[in-house]
């Protein structure tokens, strides 16, 4: 009897694990950075909050997912999106905006580790605004998530 009480525990333990781990990426200092604005950007800015970072970053694992990931592409350069699982080998940069319908948008820009040279990772230039006109336009992809229709593009 206190076996079968045992497993119910664990299968108990594992279901609430299973069901209430929302994102396995946090955003730390480390791994990203949010910006104020983008000067590219006419629209309105905003500072997107660890919340709405963690619904885009959900949205986006759940469009990989959900989509055949060998054949999404994002960004100018329509670059192969990759696999949920080797997201975190990709720093990130986020940007907040409102458009012109009053719409949260945040563009997110992925960056791959081992294009950051260990020069520009020690001393963050990957955070710098403008980094990403110096860069190996292979090295990185982005997108846009509107928030208030729950879209990427």
């Amino acid at each position: 009897m206190p076996q079968i009480i045992k497993g119910i525990l664990v299968i108990l333990v594992l279901f609430v694990n299973c069901t209430t781990k929302k994102n396995d990426y946090q955003c730390s200092d480390e791994m990203c950075v949010i910006f104020k604005e983008d000067p590219n950007d006419k629209d309105t800015p905003f500072e997107p909050t660890p919340s709405e970072i963690e619904e885009v970053e959900i949205a986006f694992r759940n469009y990989i997912v959900s989509n055949k990931p060998d054949s999404l592409t994002f960004g100018i350069h329509h670059k192969n999106v990759p696999k949920p699982d080797k997201l975190v080998y990709y720093k990130r940069r986020y940007f907040g905006r409102i458009n012109i319908e009053n719409e949260k948008v945040i563009k997110v820009e992925y960056i791959f580790n081992r294009c950051i040279t260990p020069e520009d990772h020690d001393q963050e230039r990957w955070k710098d605004l403008l980094y990403l006109e110096k860069v190996d336009s292979m090295c990185w992809f982005s997108f846009q998530y509107n928030m208030s229709r729950n879209e990427i593009y």
